[in-house]
């Protein structure tokens, strides 16, 4: 196994901040396409039925 270097982990942790940042962007958009996907007032709803 090659030893790390520094710009090998500064490489590796500039590519797992994009990752990451690309899996957040993800999950934001598909929020939003299921709150949109559910009406205003089934949004009030769903929250009743789970008591919150």
């Amino acid at each position: 196994m090659l030893p790390l270097t520094w710009h090998k982990i500064v490489l590796l942790k500039g590519v797992v901040s994009k990752v990451v940042s690309v899996i957040a962007d993800l999950f934001r958009d598909l929020d939003s396409v299921v709150l949109k996907a559910i009406p205003a007032q089934g949004r009030n709803d769903l929250l009743a039925y789970f008591d919150f």
